[in-house]
């Protein structure tokens, strides 16, 4: 199959999939939002079915869909249509799967859809990619206005931590908000934190560093503490090393474990902690769960003395 099938298949893969948080203009309860969401379930399973026009009803009668790696743009309904019968013909065992990173609305008649997509042509092949896509609200329908093909986000990956949590912790209580920033290139989380030696609060900013190729991450904390950190997957788990300044001066770095458990669960640890050459011993592992039904997520920023860790 063709590049340009296996993306244009892959731009209709908008499910109900949910991986992380819906945009801070739409609740989680909305009716609207379900309902959106009630519209692509119908629409990713009339692709993973064949059925062309059942896809082609999803999106308006002046949808435009493009693809700004191939140069290719569908102008309307029908030459939508068109284009999933040849892939369905070309591909019959295609099957697709994606991930909604972002849904906001816009008032009551229009909704913006960013997520990511995994195509399967049957042999094991898979292509992965990602969108961006308008809807609109026709009566009592919501339909695609517009969709584009866009570069898949490395924050992706990230994409689960998006809501509330809060930790198991024996000695601190932390309570955490991760959330979409600009347009989706950044994770921002605010926390509050309850130690022995008092309450603390505290925003951490996450963003894709395209020169240095790798996540990047800084925090600002009310008790003067700062520190700026890099992500590093694992097999089973994320190691975020940080270096950075402590309120009373002191050079401080450590590296933060965070493993992932289940779609609600994960886990926290940090170890490798130098406080201007002084070497502390590991924290206790703490588990971290979500708060609310939908999207949130908690990560202690710092392990739990005052002024012990970036």
């Amino acid at each position: 199959m063709t590049r340009t099938l296996a993306r244009s298949l892959s731009l209709l893969a908008v499910s109900l999939a949910l991986a992380c948080g819906i945009g801070s203009s739409l609740a989680v309860d909305s009716d609207d939002a379900a309902a959106v969401r009630k519209a692509l379930a119908a629409l990713v399973e009339a692709v993973n079915r064949h059925d062309a026009a059942a896809v082609a009803a999803g999106w308006s009668e002046d949808a435009v869909y493009v693809d700004p790696a191939d140069g290719l743009q569908l102008n309307g309904r029908s030459e939508i249509q068109a284009r999933y019968e040849a892939i369905f013909k070309e591909q019959p065992q295609l099957k697709l799967v994606a991930t909604i990173t972002e849904l906001q609305l816009d008032g009551d008649s229009s909704a913006r859809v960013r997520g990511t997509t995994e195509t399967d042509d049957g042999s094991g092949n898979k292509t992965a990619g990602a969108f961006l896509a308008e809807l609109e609200r026709k009566e009592d329908r919501w339909l695609i206005l517009a969709a584009e093909e866009t570069d898949p986000d490395p924050l992706t990956d990230l994409a689960w931590l998006v809501g509330d949590w809060a930790d198991e912790a024996s000695a601190t209580s932390t309570q955490s908000t991760f959330a979409w920033a600009a347009d989706g290139r950044m994770l921002v989380r605010t926390y509050s934190l309850t130690t022995e030696n008092g309450p603390q609060e505290g925003t951490q900013y996450i963003a894709w560093d395209a020169r240095r190729d790798e996540i990047r991450t800084w925090v600002f904390t009310s008790i003067g503490t700062w520190a700026e950190g890099t992500w590093t997957p694992q097999e089973d788990h994320w190691a975020i090393h940080w270096t950075g300044t402590l309120a009373d001066g002191r050079a401080a770095s450590a590296t933060q474990v965070l493993k992932p458990i289940d779609e609600d669960t994960f886990q926290v640890q940090w170890t490798d902690i130098d406080l201007d050459g002084e070497l502390r011993p590991a924290t206790e592992l703490v588990t971290v769960r979500r708060v609310a039904p939908t999207a949130n997520a908690n990560e202690p920023a710092q392990p739990s003395q005052e002024g012990d860790s970036p």
